[in-house]
């Protein structure tokens, strides 16, 4: 799949998001949080989605926090988010 992403960002926009996504899931946590902070500058809707499935695998990194106060979440939902019972 990242290779297919690879091919197609050649000769069309590949969403960030997407590709963090996949780096993310190989495990490839240092180039997902470069393709997700290129994702906030872009101003990609699905970044956005910080509760979704295939952040799982970085959101237990400290740079998914601070990804998310970049985007402006609210403290509680960060909490939320991270999966904090007190929230």
């Amino acid at each position: 799949m990242l290779d297919e992403l690879t091919t197609r960002a050649k000769s069309e926009y590949v969403l960030n998001t997407s590709t963090g996504w996949v780096l993310g899931a190989l495990g490839q946590h240092d180039e997902a949080f470069e393709h997700f902070e290129r994702a906030i500058d872009a101003r990609e809707p699905l970044v956005a989605c910080a509760d979704c499935p295939p952040f799982d695998p970085v959101r237990r990194d400290p740079r998914f926090k601070a990804l998310l106060g970049r985007m402006n979440f609210p403290n509680q939902s960060i909490a939320r988010t991270l999966g904090d019972p007190q929230s």
